[in-house]
């Protein structure tokens, strides 16, 4: 059984590898229509490429587990990923933040006219991150690699719970944010036509649903018992 949700786990990457691929070339062309060279802009277009870097490694070394699965270096593109994944998701949640900002300043939040609660939860985030990143590579490498020791190591215990605690600011800003933006879309008609003509294509609803239905299969997976036999 388990090295069957394995070879569906591999099987996952390489069926969402190519779509989000094409996402964040895509995602490339949108930004240089308006590009103007700003901060902001060159930051987005920095992670655009760092998430496309991702992906090909994601296809690259899914297709190769498929192929052989012994393939050796599995899971040094496993930790690559989480690096990568991690480095890009810095500036998602940077502009995240300031969309919450914007949206909720002068809602009896006084917390939020500060500008600095911008920087104050970037330095948590980004410091999660780095510590969600360098536990998990020295789980592995005081493992020599060997996925099965290093996923029940005392180290890669503690790299899940900050994992938890990185991805859970991640997801929980983004639901916020989008979830705001639809109800105070019911209140403005033009807002309200557009979500209209578009959801017969993107319900915005359901994929909030499918955002929150997948932390909390993240949830439980990350406080369940690994598997000693997991790659």
């Amino acid at each position: 059984m388990p090295s069957t949700l394995i070879t569906l786990s591999r099987l996952a990457g390489v069926i969402i590898g190519g779509p989000s691929l094409l996402a964040n070339a895509h995602t490339m062309g949108a930004l240089y229509v308006g590009y103007k060279g700003s901060i902001l802009q060159i930051s987005s277009v920095v992670s655009t490429v760092v998430a496309i870097c991702a992906d090909v490694v994601i296809l690259v070394s899914t297709v190769a587990y498929l192929i052989d699965n012994n393939w050796r270096f599995f899971t040094q593109c496993s930790a690559t990923v989480n690096i990568l994944k991690r480095a890009y998701s810095i500036n998602v949640v940077y502009v995240t933040v300031m969309r919450f900002r914007a949206i909720n300043q002068g809602k009896s939040f006084p917390l939020l006219e500060k500008r600095s609660i911008v920087y104050v939860y970037m330095a948590a985030y980004t410091a999660f991150s780095v510590a969600t990143a360098t536990l998990q590579i020295y789980a592995y490498v005081s493992n020599n690699w060997v996925s099965a020791v290093a996923r029940v190591s005392e180290t890669f215990r503690l790299y899940r719970i900050f994992n938890f605690v990185t991805s859970f600011m991640y997801v929980i800003l983004g639901v916020a944010v989008d979830t705001q933006f639809l109800l105070m879309g019911q209140s403005n008609s033009l807002h309200e036509s557009k979500f209209t003509k578009t959801r017969a294509i993107h319900n915005h609803w359901l994929y909030i649903g499918l955002e929150v239905a997948a932390f909390a299969g993240f949830t439980l997976h990350s406080f369940s018992s690994p598997h000693p036999s997991a790659k």
